[in-house]
Formats: C-alpha cells, structure tokens, sequence
C-alpha cells in the first residue's frame, strides 16, 4: 500500500542505500533500454569536442512508485 512505502528517492545517489534500489536500477535500464530501441537519446560526454557548440539537454533521474486503481504497488518508475 502506498502509506507502507518510504518517499522516493530524489536522487540517483540515494539508491545506495535505499530499500528498492534494485527496482529502480531495473526501472532506470529499462528507461534506457526504450530510448535506445526509438533511437530517440544519445548519452555524450560534454567535453567531447564534437558536441562544442552544441545544444545538450541536461537530464537527471526521476524516481515514482506506480499503484494500481485499488492503491497497491506495481512497480518502480525511474
């Protein structure tokens, strides 16, 4: 039930030693694994010379909890 559940997480740090960290790892990879398959996000690294110039997105996880209609858990969201 959603009152049973602690906050989550704000920041990707905090999954270290937060309770369902390895269901937002899997959340995250799986979020990942979407963009890769639309080939809709590219992770660069800013000082790449070839992106100087250019316009880059900063990004940073967010983390929810998904229940159903009754309020009950289903899964981790990242």
């Amino acid at each position: 039930m959603r009152s049973e559940l602690p906050l989550a997480p704000k920041w990707h740090h905090e999954l270290v030693s937060y309770p369902f960290s390895d269901l937002f790892v899997q959340a995250e990879l799986k979020h990942l694994q979407t963009h890769k398959e639309m080939q809709s996000w590219t992770e660069i690294d800013q000082s790449d010379l070839t992106v100087q110039g250019k316009q880059v997105i900063q990004c940073m996880w967010v983390y929810t909890y998904k229940f159903d209609k009754h309020g009950c858990f289903q899964r981790c969201k990242a």
